[in-house]
């Protein structure tokens, strides 16, 4: 919650699930697909029971393959949003969107990037992304620091606002 808690200080509900999948000490990876997805699932149901959530106001985050979780099931419409906060997002391979951004192509729908010139793993897929979404005339906004290598901007918990205004901005 460490990264996430300025939503939660204006009011927003921050469900945030944990991979099981220890990779190497306190750091979790989102590997196994088969387990990820109706998991995540699972949870944001348990959510949707236990606090009133909007749909219209649904926004999906995550960071590295935290954040490829949240792009593939927003653009898949497993869970419904209105928009995605992604943070270093993680891909093999971005193109393999290519057909997922299509179908939403002329949706109303908001993509806030995140991304350090000095992430070796994130930068490049960061700026793929945007420029894919630029293809697609998908509204992103992509917000680049300039060296906190692969991890959280220190200023992230500040522009949490900001970034939750322009993903719900009409």
């Amino acid at each position: 919650m460490r990264h996430w808690g300025a939503a939660h200080k204006h009011g927003w509900v921050v469900a945030l699930p944990q991979s099981p999948q220890e990779y190497a000490p306190d750091i979790f990876s989102w590997n196994d697909w088969d387990w990820v997805v109706p998991t995540v699932v699972e949870n944001y149901e348990k959510v949707c029971k236990s606090y009133p959530v909007n749909e219209a106001q649904t926004i999906l985050a995550g960071f590295s393959m935290g954040a490829c979780v949240a792009i593939s099931l927003a653009l898949e419409q497993t869970i419904k949003v209105k928009g995605l906060l992604c943070v270093a997002p993680y891909f093999t391979d971005v193109e393999e969107l290519s057909p997922l951004l299509a179908k939403i192509k002329g949706r109303r729908f908001r993509v806030y990037l995140v991304a350090s010139k000095d992430d070796e793993f994130c930068y490049e897929v960061a700026v793929k992304l945007a420029q894919l979404l630029e293809d697609y005339g998908i509204e992103h906004k992509l917000d680049i620091y300039p060296a906190v290598g692969h991890s959280f901007p220190p200023q992230f918990e500040e522009r949490i606002p900001e970034a939750l205004a322009y993903l719900l901005d009409d």
